[in-house]
C-alpha cells in the first residue's frame, strides 16, 4: 500500500545545477522520524532535477509506500545540492491515514 504525491517544483537561480530530491515518512503520533521502524527511519532519494532555464517549474508524481503498520503519516520532502548535501527547502505534505 502507498501513496502517490503530485510534487510542483519552482526552481531559481538553479540553471544546470543537479538538485537531489529526497522522501522521509513522518509518524503524526509523535512528529517523529523515530518512531518507525529502523527502515523506514531515514531519507529516501526521489529524483534529481536540473533546471534547464532561469527560473524553471514542472512537476512529477511520487509513489511513496506505507509502512504495514496502521496509522496516520506525513510525508516529508526535501530538495539539496548533491555537493552540500544541505537542505535548500523542505516542505510537508497533508496526513495520510491508513
Amino acid at each position: 500500500m502507498g501513496v502517490v504525491a503530485r510534487v510542483n517544483v519552482d526552481l531559481a537561480h538553479a540553471e544546470g545545477e543537479p538538485i537531489q530530491v529526497y522522501w522521509e515518512i513522518i509518524d503524526e503520533s509523535d512528529g517523529t522520524v523515530e518512531a518507525l521502524s529502523k527502515e523506514w527511519s531515514q531519507m529516501f532519494a526521489a529524483y534529481q532535477l536540473t533546471a534547464t532555464t532561469d527560473p524553471d517549474r514542472g512537476f512529477f508524481k511520487l509513489w511513496v509506500p506505507l509502512p504495514e503498520r496502521r496509522g496516520s503519516y506525513r510525508i516529508s520532502l526535501i530538495a539539496g545540492t548533491g555537493e552540500s548535501q544541505l537542505p535548500l527547502d523542505e516542505e510537508e505534505a497533508e496526513t495520510v491515514v491508513h
